[in-house]
């Protein structure tokens, strides 16, 4: 469900986003920002309705995200390990005890 959202949010804020003078080349339609709204309103409920009409494919999305989740996870373990074994900076007993070098007058 989350992707869906996602995907839905991002095409409605490509549809409300102006595109400029360049980027249109086709002849304007005349959609107005009402006419978008309406349409996104009944893209949502039309998405926000898909699981009770697809139950199955809901379940399979949950399990898929839920594997590609914890394979994230794992992954930023992983790096998170790897880099903080590589990129340890060698401390001084200054730093490790707290105590500041204050340059002389």
């Amino acid at each position: 469900m989350f992707l869906l959202k996602t995907v839905f949010w991002l095409a409605f804020l490509i549809a409300i986003i102006p595109a400029g003078k360049q980027a249109s080349t086709a002849p304007q339609a005349g959609i107005s920002t009402i006419e978008v709204l309406s349409v996104a309103r009944d893209v949502w409920n039309d998405v926000s309705a898909f699981c009770e009409r697809n139950h199955e494919t809901c379940e399979t999305g949950n399990q898929l995200a839920a594997e590609v989740g914890a394979k994230a996870r794992t992954g930023a373990r992983m790096l998170y390990v790897y880099l903080d074994g590589h990129l340890q900076q060698n401390t001084t007993d200054d730093f490790v005890n707290g105590s500041v070098n204050r340059p002389s007058r």
